[in-house]
């Protein structure tokens, strides 16, 4: 999930405060067009913000990076794991890997980020 973006950056979370998941973040910053991955850290259990119990993509909270859920790393890049948030660093550069590249999450981040950016399309998101 996108909670804000601009052309030097985006704030990207985890969409399940209970779950949390595992997350190639520096590809997923690519593939969102920025230059790579950035502070991360925990949110302890929060979705766009650190441990308020109301933050949400309409109303994030704090930006708090401790470097923690970092879960090694491969071919793609830095792994994260559990609830977890990071910033996407570089300049935005207006582009994204081909549609059929990409993962449902990243498709999903990908148009939150278009929104919040406010570039419309004639897509539809559904729920």
């Amino acid at each position: 999930m996108v909670c804000k973006a601009d052309a030097s950056g985006a704030w990207v979370s985890q969409d399940n405060a209970e779950v949390g998941g595992t997350y190639h973040a520096a590809q997923i910053c690519q593939q969102l067009g920025y230059q790579g991955l950035g502070q991360f850290g925990d949110t302890l259990q929060s979705v766009c913000g650190v441990d308020t119990g109301n933050a949400s993509c309409s109303n994030p909270d704090d930006e708090t990076f401790d470097g923690s859920d970092a879960c090694g790393s491969d071919a793609f890049g830095q792994i994260l794991c559990g609830t977890v948030h990071w910033l996407c660093v570089g300049p935005f550069r207006g582009q994204a890997v081909s549609a059929p590249a990409l993962s449902p999450t990243v498709l999903a981040m990908l148009a939150g980020l278009l929104a919040v950016l406010g570039i419309r399309g004639p897509w539809r998101r559904h729920t």
